[in-house]
């Protein structure tokens, strides 16, 4: 199964729109919908091992990266998150780096942790830097640690 959000028209074509595709037997308790108009998007599973588990998918604004708009999409996107009461994923192109979010998410309400590998995710002509990772909640970041 599968959905994906409208991308919006730009002045070179169209950008953003942000999607999922899932395996069919996957039980989805809340359909998906988006969270913010042509940049993040959700979907909650329920999962055996974990319960309900939104998954957020995020396509930050590009040529913006020292903007405020970026910050704002993300902090949306987890305010609707956090809505829902579940452990949470969110995935995509931040378009900022993991250092630069960080900052601007410690003192907000969000329990929140960066997941990234440290690698370099992005070149362009001002030269590469990582800006696709992952936010996940404290309890599914332990996930990962627990099958190491």
């Amino acid at each position: 199964a599968s959905y994906f959000g409208k991308a919006t028209r730009k002045n070179k074509g169209n950008s953003g729109g942000a999607g999922f595709i899932w395996r069919h037997y996957l039980d989805v308790c809340t359909e998906p919908r988006e969270a913010f108009p042509s940049r993040a998007a959700q979907i909650t599973f329920r999962l055996a091992a974990l319960g309900e588990l939104t998954v957020g998918s995020i396509y930050g604004y590009t040529g913006e990266q020292d903007s405020e708009n970026n910050i704002h999409l993300v902090t949306s996107a987890l305010q609707a998150i956090n809505y829902t009461k579940c452990n949470y994923i969110l995935g995509g192109d931040f378009n900022r780096t993991p250092d630069e979010l960080t900052s601007h998410l410690s003192g907000q309400q969000h329990h929140v942790q960066i997941q990234h590998s440290g690698q370099l995710t992005c070149y362009t002509p001002n030269g590469p830097s990582e800006l696709d990772y992952f936010i996940t909640h404290p309890r599914v970041a332990l996930v990962p640690r627990c099958c190491e």
